[in-house]
């Protein structure tokens, strides 16, 4: 990672326990949502912005500690930007809402790696000049545990409106087909007898892609089914990859 100047963007949902880890890193920390929602033990849900030191020793030390915390959930990313980082926060929770065709809000988990791929994906090239203006570029975890680079919209400033985000019917769909692809996946991983040994996360939710865009494109709805279907292509899947092994 280099020297530019970076914000870590945490999801805490997933280590609601980790605040007192987190600030013992000693690095300016921003909650989003203090004094913006009310809740018990809403808090500790807080998603937050962690600003990296500079120092190229002093930052390295800091993302192998927020590494270490995540510990491989997608709960981590880093903003690049030259704005100021409180400034940066605000933008963040001016995007955090969002509102569905039919008026119903939203919020929007763009601390989650894999919503916030799934949510820039379906966003209109005016949503996602919005979203990323101001922003040099977004690292984002990948399911194979890799990183991926979103360019940001740079030469434009953080955008000031405070309106939710409005997806039409289309949006939803193509963000509900990405959430049905990780239920299922969970639903399978948490089963292992469902799931061969040789078998990756990852290769799991390419099956669940595949079934999900043949029934989408049968105009089938349907989530016991696609579960099923699932869960036979990756044993049908794991079955040729044995053949293939076979001297």
């Amino acid at each position: 990672m280099d020297a530019r100047p970076a914000c870590a963007l945490l999801d805490m949902a997933f280590a609601p326990d980790a605040w007192t880890q987190l600030r013992a890193l000693a690095v300016d920390v921003v909650p989003l949502f203090t004094h913006r929602y009310t809740g018990k033990g809403l808090d500790r849900l807080s998603p937050c912005l962690v600003v990296l030191p500079d120092e190229a020793r002093a930052r390295e030390r800091c993302w192998q500690a927020l590494l270490d915390l995540s510990n491989g959930a997608p709960m981590l990313s880093v903003l690049r930007s030259t704005g100021d980082p409180h400034a940066l926060a605000e933008h963040l929770r001016g995007i955090w809402e969002g509102r569905s065709s039919t008026g119903q809000p939203w919020l929007l988990r763009w601390a989650d790696g894999r919503a916030a791929a799934r949510l820039l994906d379906a966003l209109d090239d005016a949503q996602r000049t919005r979203v990323l203006g101001g922003l040099h570029d977004w690292h984002l975890p990948t399911r194979i545990g890799d990183w991926m680079c979103v360019t940001g919209k740079g030469g434009v400033p953080f955008d000031a409106d405070a309106r939710p985000l409005t997806f039409t019917a289309a949006q939803e769909a193509a963000l509900r087909s990405g959430s049905q692809a990780d239920a299922i996946t969970r639903f399978i991983l948490q089963r292992p007898v469902l799931r061969p040994d040789a078998t990756l996360p990852s290769q799991v939710h390419r099956c669940a892609e595949h079934v999900l865009a043949r029934l989408a494109r049968r105009g089938i709805d349907h989530p016991a089914l696609a579960h099923r279907m699932t869960i036979k292509e990756v044993a049908v899947r794991n079955g040729r990859h044995g053949e293939d092994e076979t001297p």
